[in-house]
């Protein structure tokens, strides 16, 4: 962060929830572990360097030396559980309709009726249970209330700030998101498995990581630089193939596919290999393989500017480790533009 200029870290956790880590790493109350538990979705704040990335940034940002501060944002959907079921994902409404409450905007007690007939159902259980109309009704009142963020965004903004307002905002495109979701979600299959038209909600999902990270990147302002961190599968430019996802019908396209289409040769696409037996397919892929037999601790491979023999190599799909459960069909030339090798990985010892 300190070196390469950036002044932001984006992360996959639920954009709503990591409101409570940027509030504080800016200087709020509060201690890292309570805020990690909080703060980061999908039991990532039982990891200890989650924690630890608190810790550094704060600091960092009190320090007043440090005239640029570091921002830290959720990219993924909010409302998220182990379960799939997002029953908490009514958060992103009552987060925008609460600031809405405080600016005491006139008119925006008629926006407040129309979407509370639907706060206890907002939830992709309850959903399953709405008729056609429901839903619909459901969509227009999400809808006007961010035609009610975006009509009167100067009083907003005079009542409170340009910051409050773009996060409140971004809370009601985040329970559009949620209801894209909901649309193409079925049931979850109590083994946990996926099914073939499980791709949708996977496609849902990432194009709501993208649309969350370009956010962030324009929050940043015409300097800012964004570090997004998530797996493999997210980050790469290429559709999701191959293990746990070749039983899809159609393949997803990544949040990188997206971000690439979005900002060109702006964004740079670092994955991450090792050949770390995972618990899924049970083991590492065919390029984890390769690297591994380089014989080197760790390296940074340059995928942009290949010698004529390694393009070659680039170019063929083959297997990568993806979040080291699973793996992914991939070529390499495509799907990233730098990859960092690490020949072993230790265990983080989760807390509980």
């Amino acid at each position: 962060m300190e070196e390469q200029g950036f002044t932001a870290i984006a992360l996959e956790t639920g954009l709503n929830e990591s409101q409570r880590l940027q509030d504080f790493v800016a200087g709020g109350p509060s201690d890292a572990k309570a805020v990690a538990r909080a703060g980061f979705t999908w039991g990532f704040g039982r990891y200890p360097e989650n924690i630890e990335l608190l810790k550094w940034i704060r600091p960092y940002n009190l320090d007043p030396d440090h005239r640029r501060k570091i921002s830290l944002y959720g990219i993924d959907v909010s409302g998220g559980d182990a379960d799939g079921e997002w029953a908490r994902a009514r958060i992103t409404l009552d987060t925008a309709l609460a600031f809405m409450a405080r600016s005491a905007l006139a008119g925006s007690d008629h926006v407040a009726a129309e979407i509370a007939p639907f706060l206890d159902r907002f939830s992709a259980a309850a959903y399953r249970g709405m008729s056609k109309g429901e839903r619909a009704k459901l969509r227009r009142a999400i809808g006007n209330l961010l035609a009610a963020f975006d009509s009167k965004r100067v009083r907003l903004v005079g009542a409170t700030s340009a910051k409050d307002f773009a996060q409140a905002r971004q809370n009601v495109v985040a329970a559009q998101q949620l209801q894209n979701l909901f649309d193409v979600s079925g049931l979850p299959d109590p083994e946990g498995r996926l099914r073939p038209g499980d791709y949708r909600a996977d496609a849902a999902r990432d194009a709501a990581m993208a649309t969350n990270a370009l956010w962030a990147l324009g929050q940043e302002g015409p300097y800012g630089r964004v570090l997004v961190f998530a797996h493999n599968g997210h980050v790469m430019n290429a559709r999701s193939r191959g293990g746990i996802w070749a039983i899809y019908a159609k393949a997803p396209a990544a949040m990188g596919v997206q971000l690439r289409r979005a900002l060109g040769r702006d964004l740079v696409i670092m994955g991450a290999s090792a050949p770390t037996r995972g618990k899924g397919t049970g083991g590492p892929g065919a390029i984890d393989l390769a690297l591994a037999s380089l014989g080197l601790e760790h390296f940074l491979l340059d995928i942009r500017t290949p010698s004529d023999a390694a393009s070659r190599w680039l170019k063929r799909e083959k297997t990568m480790s993806v979040n080291y459960t699973t793996e992914s069909l991939v070529r390499l030339d495509e799907a990233f533009d730098l990859l960092l090798f690490f020949d072993r990985l230790t265990r983080s010892k989760r807390e509980d």
